[in-house]
């Protein structure tokens, strides 16, 4: 899958935003890579490109709120400690907003998934719950208990 013909890039790869340039920074990941395209004080931009049949750790975030955006692909994103509801989600989808402490696995379909990620911009916060790629994770309780401390404070 290759999306830079979809977004706004130059030619030298750089994505044009509000007049200017910004050089993508890719960070290869075992389920695809991520592409941070803008970071600003108040929000964050990302292209998620997910291979074939892969996902995400199930994770939350403690301050970051998300929106995806699908671009190409498709798949699911399980909400919940239990992974209890299921949504759908294509590039017809409509955006789907994930709201911090919102525990979440991002899954993608045989044609992989490409996801526009925006995000309040705490770059860090990320906790995981479950990692099949033997990354450190926290039990899900652990983490509602953590951010409920943690909302409490903001």
């Amino acid at each position: 899958m290759n999306a830079t013909t979809e977004l706004p890039f130059n030619g030298a790869g750089e994505l044009r935003i509000a007049g200017g340039n910004c050089t993508p920074l890719v960070v290869d990941k075992p389920w695809g890579c991520e592409t941070t395209l803008a970071v600003t004080p108040g929000f964050t931009v990302r292209r998620v490109e997910m291979k074939p049949f892969e996902c995400l750790s199930q994770q939350g975030h403690l301050f970051k709120d998300e929106v995806y955006v699908v671009l190409a692909g498709s798949g699911r994103v399980e909400l919940g400690a239990d992974r209890d509801v299921v949504v759908e989600i294509d590039a017809r989808s409509t955006p789907l907003y994930l709201p911090a402490g919102t525990l979440h696995k991002t899954f993608s379909d045989g044609g992989g998934l490409l996801i526009l990620e925006v995000s309040t911009s705490y770059a860090t916060d990320a906790v995981r719950v479950q990692d099949q790629y033997g990354r450190g994770t926290m039990a899900p309780e652990d983490f509602q208990r953590f951010f409920r401390v943690f909302a409490r404070a903001r």
